[in-house]
């Protein structure tokens, strides 16, 4: 018997997340609708302000592009009836709920290792910013590409619905086991780069912390003794203190999106273990249906997996004043534009009216 021919015996799909009806329906479609219009805000203010045409905001707008992808797969959940097609619906909506999460590791390693370099080597940083836009695309692209093929072979073959070499009891529903080792292998190198890259940035910024407060102190002792000398020793200490406090305002400013690296990373972290710690819930209600139900375990990992789609374009525009700025200033720009016309029409009705009356009295006098 093949895979197929005893899934129909005995099914898996009891009206789980394919086949929900109800108040799941309508929670999906809200959450994707806002995942959806929250992300776009952020690539709204992205694409639209040249400003923002850096390598570390590339990074932000790849993730809030994997990030739609929950959102719309959500909204296709709600309103597409997927219960229909079975297995087969069953194997692409999981191969795409795992991409729209590898992807999200993946966008975030990225981001990691740029924040990782501009803190730990920030010289090497700033003498290749030349060609980090060049770099983030490279890498942006090759992640797309690689990913989709890992993840994707799947449903290209790699499971257990039409491969029949594959024995029943080496599926863990509609994968083959070495499917799963080979993706989870995947994930698990993402996590270790983000672990990696983020431990290492937080270590790098508390030592600066430190080495700041040793210069700080030691910065008034050498001021009280510059009040003593000569004006231009004293001349030639501020343009000094110019170039490091230049260079003290660019390091708080990668230290300050690294902070927010961290926040999202973590955020990510939190969610993941969230969903994997409810997933063992998930295969008791399987053996065990009376006691449970694995429609509601299988809705609530959905939804647990999807709330830090919704939270990273929250998190990128609260902590970061220069996407938040250029979100607002697009959102403005047309009332703006409509500012400008009015007045400009206003000039110009002035104009035609003075003209049509004439010179004033004082300039006839």
């Amino acid at each position: 018997m093949s895979y197929l021919q005893a899934s129909e015996a005995c099914p898996l799909n009891d009206g789980g997340v394919l086949g929900s009806k109800g108040w799941p329906v309508y929670m999906f479609g809200v959450m994707g609708v806002f995942i959806i219009l929250a992300n776009v805000t952020v690539l709204f203010g992205i694409i639209g302000t040249r400003k923002l045409h850096k390598a570390l905001y590339l990074y932000i707008a790849n993730l809030a592009t994997v990030d739609l992808l929950p959102g719309v797969l959500l909204i296709c959940l709600a309103f597409g009836q997927l219960g229909r097609y079975g297995l087969i619906a069953m194997l692409h909506f999981y191969m795409c709920l795992l991409f729209t999460q590898t992807m999200s590791a993946s966008a975030l390693s990225l981001l990691s290792i740029d924040c990782y370099i501009a803190v730990k080597h920030p010289i090497f940083f700033r003498n290749n910013a030349y060609k980090a836009k060049r770099n983030a695309c490279v890498a942006i692209v090759c992640s797309w590409i690689v990913l989709s093929l890992c993840v994707f072979s799947s449903s290209m073959g790699w499971n257990c619905i039409y491969d029949r070499s594959i024995v029943v009891k080496s599926c863990i529903i509609v994968v083959p086991l070495s499917y799963a080792i080979f993706v989870i292998s995947i994930i698990a190198s993402l996590c270790f780069v983000l672990m990696f890259t983020n431990i290492s940035v937080f270590v790098r910024i508390k030592r600066r912390k430190k080495t700041r407060l040793r210069q700080f102190r030691g910065g008034i002792r050498k001021t009280q003794r510059a009040e003593d000398g000569d004006n231009q020793d004293r001349a030639g200490g501020s343009e000094g203190r110019d170039g490091q406090d230049e260079a003290q305002r660019k390091a708080d400013s990668s230290e300050r999106k690294a902070r927010t690296v961290m926040i999202l990373v973590s955020l990510a972290f939190v969610v993941w273990l969230l969903g994997f710690t409810a997933l063992p819930f998930a295969g008791v209600c399987l053996r065990n249906r009376d006691l449970c139900s694995v429609a509601t375990f299988s809705n609530l990992v959905l939804f647990i997996m999807t709330i830090n789609s919704a939270l990273n374009p929250l998190a990128n525009i609260i902590r970061m004043a220069d996407l938040r700025n250029a979100i607002l200033q697009q959102l403005t720009c047309p009332y703006r534009g409509c500012l400008n016309c009015l007045g400009r029409f206003g000039r110009e009705q002035t104009c035609t009216e003075q003209e049509q009356n004439g010179p004033s009295d004082g300039e006839n006098s």
